[in-house]
């Protein structure tokens, strides 16, 4: 389902416009979160609310749900479906980045050689797709 919305993004976000894009996007997560909470825990109201909790979720749909995907439903028009995934798969490496910089966290070797996993996957993929364009440009030049 994430590959689909990254496609269909890319292919929307080019044709109509970006904030009805994103404002349809939230309503779908929102309305979705609905259902299944409700389904998942039987009420819609949390055990207990206090102002960390209000802080959490205010900061939460703010910035991890509305500005997110206004970014990327943004930025979505300038490259490929697959270039987008390539740069998700960045979130991991930035949480752990962020985790052991901001909050003390510690990363254990497995964590640290999974970041070097993707980003070793990422250059890979960039540095082929542009080693395989140089290519073929020399191929048509001949």
């Amino acid at each position: 389902m994430f590959a689909l919305h990254i496609v269909f993004t890319g292919y929307y976000s080019t044709k109509h416009n970006v904030y009805l894009l994103v404002c349809i996007q939230f309503a779908t997560v929102a309305v979705g979160s609905l259902v299944g909470g409700f389904i998942l825990e039987g009420t819609l109201t949390p055990p207990h609310v206090d102002t960390l909790f209000i802080n959490s979720i205010v900061i939460t749909v703010l910035f991890a749900t509305i500005f997110a995907f206004w970014v990327q439903t943004a930025m979505q028009r300038f490259t490929t479906a697959a270039k987008t995934a390539i740069i998700f798969t960045m979130e991991p490496v930035s949480a752990g980045l962020f985790g052991y910089w901001f909050a003390n966290e510690i990363l254990t070797p497995s964590q640290v050689g999974g970041a070097m996993l993707i980003l070793s996957g990422m250059l890979i993929a960039e540095l082929g797709s542009y080693f395989l364009e140089r290519y073929r440009t020399k191929q048509r030049s001949l």
